[in-house]
């Protein structure tokens, strides 16, 4: 189903929040084109899916979503109602009802308005995804779909995919780097292993050293640390302090910025040098784990440790980290 939350309002806690769209696509499939488009009558050709009269999308503020459920018609007969859990906030219960695939919100920047569920919010009328999916939005420089009424570096249909868009937004900040680079931390990595740009210090088996960052909301409470760069096989674990040590400490043959309480968030087997926390196994959010609620302005500092076996390598420590990641919740 694609659906549209409204999120225009005079006066909070009113219009925001309700239901304003639902269409069904589970008995529609994509065409030979690879597109689908769906549109109101006043678009030409015939889209695969008309939506209704002109202007049946409006121009002020909502979130639209992708969502796949098994039961289209409990959302369908939701039209009109208030979805905003509890009502006034800018969180919705749609995840209960369905999962939700993709969203993206569009903003007129009125005083009131609300978007919803951490989606990434447009100041243009037509984003897109640079690439395929699951390519970012580009929420800043809109799409042009006639390029003779316009200049676009990526103009579509028609135009081969791209992906030359900057990255999502991180919902942290990397720190605590052991490349000896200037201006970070004073503690060196104890062999002089200094790692590549934005790593961890290097290891015995990776001059660049591991590197630690994530991708995910902080709003939507979906996200995910990703380590890289660590042994092959085996096993790392996941760390999160509550205090940052600006001047990180040895830790093993690395450095380590985060101190205070710590907690071992998770142990995760590597493949091919890559582990994440959370993953499809784990039944917990990185939050709940590490005990920062969203919406708490707590903030975590985690890193991420690794078997390294090496001992002659730079003695005696045997493990290694990759840099820090500071997020606030």
């Amino acid at each position: 189903m694609v659906l549209v939350v409204e999120g225009d309002q005079s006066t909070p806690g009113t219009n925001a929040g309700v239901l304003d769209k639902a269409w069904d696509l589970s008995s529609l499939s994509i065409g030979p084109s690879g597109y689908f488009v769906l549109g109101d009558v006043a678009v030409l050709p015939a889209p695969d899916f008309q939506i209704g009269t002109t202007d049946s999308i409006e121009n002020g503020t909502d979130t639209f979503y992708l969502v796949q459920t098994a039961n289209p018609a409990a959302i369908s007969a939701l039209l009109g109602t208030h979805l905003d859990t509890p009502l006034g906030s800018n969180t919705t219960n749609l995840s209960t009802l369905g999962t939700i695939v993709d969203l993206i919100s569009y903003s007129d920047a009125g005083a009131n308005d609300v978007t919803f569920d951490g989606a990434i919010v447009s100041t243009v009328q037509n984003p897109y995804r640079c690439g395929d999916y699951p390519g970012a939005w580009d929420p800043a420089v809109g799409l042009v779909f006639d390029p003779t009424l316009g200049v676009h570096p990526f103009p579509t249909p028609g135009a081969q995919n791209e992906n030359l868009c900057p990255p999502p937004p991180q919902p942290g900040t990397a720190y605590c780097f052991g490349d000896g680079s200037v201006g970070t931390v004073t503690t060196p990595c104890p062999c002089a292993n200094f790692g590549g740009t934005g790593n961890g210090c290097a290891s015995s088996f990776n001059v660049s050293g591991a590197n630690l960052t994530a991708h995910g909301t902080v709003a939507g409470d979906d996200v995910v640390l990703d380590g890289s760069g660590m042994n092959a096989t085996g096993n790392c674990i996941f760390l999160k302090g509550d205090i940052d040590n600006p001047v990180a400490e040895v830790f093993g043959d690395g450095i380590r910025c985060a101190t205070g309480v710590l907690v071992r968030l998770r142990t995760k087997s590597l493949v091919g040098g890559v582990a994440s926390f959370p993953d499809s196994a784990d039944t917990i959010t990185l939050s709940a784990r590490g005990s920062t609620p969203v919406g708490s302005g707590l903030i975590g500092y985690y890193t991420v440790y690794y078997r390294n076996a090496a001992a002659a390598f730079c003695p005696p420590a045997t493990f290694n980290a990759a840099n820090g990641y500071i997020i606030t919740w």
